[in-house]
């Protein structure tokens, strides 16, 4: 068991150090807390996204042009970057969030996408 957690953390150390360049499907990045500029920028395959509601930040163009993506919970804690989303048009991000929350810079998703308050995960 110790031996799947330091490979686990040393995977996990991996993800973060890089940009993915070519992505077929993701399904859990749910143990990601801050999510790197580029880090799936032009993954025009990703599709099925988890992010944990531990997420501290997803910093600009992250997900840019991941068109496939058509649903995102993002705890209202977590910090979104301008530009996090760009190019994601088909998006909806669903929020535990009341309303818009502080850390959400303006043009996060460039207008594009829909944002839909008071969900759970």
């Amino acid at each position: 068991m110790v031996k799947k957690l330091k490979l686990m953390r040393i995977i996990h150390r991996l993800i973060i150090g890089i940009q993915w360049v070519i992505c077929i499907k993701v399904v859990n990045i749910g143990t990601i807390k801050l999510f790197p500029s580029n880090i799936f920028k032009d993954c025009i395959n990703l599709e099925d996204v988890t992010i944990n509601s531990g997420c501290l930040a997803i910093n600009p163009l992250s997900f840019k042009n991941c068109n496939k993506i058509q649903e995102l919970f993002i705890g209202k804690n977590c910090i979104l970057k301008n530009g996090a989303f760009q190019g994601c048009d088909n998006l909806v991000i669903q929020t535990d969030a009341s309303s818009r929350p502080e850390k959400w810079y303006d043009s996060f998703c460039e207008e594009s996408c829909e944002i839909i308050y008071n969900r759970k995960i």
